[in-house]
């Protein structure tokens, strides 16, 4: 019993461990700086976002915003309002509610974790990848329609096409992502972000995995005088 114990105790620690490093360290008051990834023609994302000056920060984002900030935005110091489920200011016919606010769709959810984790099928990180994967965030976010014609209009119907069907099959919820909220240094609306940012009950289950893991270990040290090394 107390090594079947110890091996699911193992198995959620190797579960958690990457989803918790995989975690964008920001929160509310910080200042982020976007540096564009592609030359893409959206003028949006994907983005390298970098926390606070610090390099060792950075992770990619996608715009959450249509027509929203311009590309002065790049390079300069924008702010960190709010951590959300939501995008900022967008008008009705733009998937906005009576309050203006955007609600991150579980298709979107879905789409940019695969995306971060590098599994989404068909992205390459190319300008026309690039391109579709920030189409079809808009579109599945009721912003913009992904036009017709454009080289990268197959691409960005298959990733919406996947998303819907991740849903279909029982995706629900948005997990770990969320939208940040900036706003330039004169407070004026930038483009919202996706983000990572885990669930409290990850790091929960993950700090309980290891205290149950170390008592497993002291106690079994103080019955045989032997320590274990895990």
């Amino acid at each position: 019993m107390r090594i079947v114990s110890r091996v699911v105790l193992l198995f959620m620690l190797v579960w958690l461990v990457p989803h918790a490093a995989l975690a964008d360290s920001i929160a509310v008051g910080d200042t982020i700086v976007l540096q564009s990834l592609a030359d893409i023609s959206t003028g949006a994302g994907p983005f390298l976002a970098t926390v606070n000056g610090d390099p060792s920060t950075a992770f990619v984002s996608l715009c959450m915003q249509a027509d929203v900030g311009t590309w002065a935005d790049i390079g300069s110091t924008l702010y960190v309002e709010g951590v959300t489920d939501f995008a900022t200011w967008q008008s009705p016919d733009e998937g906005g509610d009576a309050s203006g606010r955007n609600y991150l769709s579980s298709q979107t959810a879905w789409l940019y974790t695969q995306f971060r984790q590098g599994s989404l099928a068909g992205f390459d990180w190319s300008a026309n990848a690039s391109d579709a994967l920030q189409w079809a965030v808009w579109q599945l976010e009721d912003q913009k329609s992904i036009p017709d014609g454009e080289s990268y209009s197959t691409l960005a119907n298959s990733f919406i096409a996947m998303a819907d069907q991740a849903v279909a099959n029982g995706f629900s919820g948005i997990g770990d992502v969320r939208v940040l909220n900036l706003v330039n240094a004169d407070g004026s609306d930038a483009q919202d972000q996706l983000t990572l940012v885990p669930e409290p009950a990850s790091f929960e289950l993950l700090a309980m995995s290891a205290m149950a893991l170390f008592f497993i270990s002291r106690r079994r040290f103080a019955l045989t005088g032997v320590r274990e090394i895990a």
